[in-house]
């Protein structure tokens, strides 16, 4: 996983929020461009960057104020 964006790529996130008390799942990603030789045409690949999941307590459901907190934190 990469520690931050580069300037250029564009960024895709996916946040899967827990429905009823279930995990909470963050995915960011981006695509690499490149040269497909078996098809002589232009592909890409899906690169994970970053992944980020909570988990519920027995007595204690996940705090969604936390997980705001976590994705305002990836725009420092």
């Amino acid at each position: 996983m990469r520690p931050e964006g580069k300037p250029g790529i564009i960024y895709f996130a996916h946040l899967d929020p827990a429905a009823s008390n279930h995990n909470y799942a963050l995915v960011i990603v981006h695509r690499e461009m490149f040269f497909n030789e078996k098809t002589k045409q232009n592909d890409f690949n899906i690169i994970v960057d970053h992944i980020k999941h909570w988990h519920p307590l027995p007595d204690r459901p996940i705090n969604s104020e936390l997980v705001d907190d976590y994705i305002l934190g990836l725009r420092k």
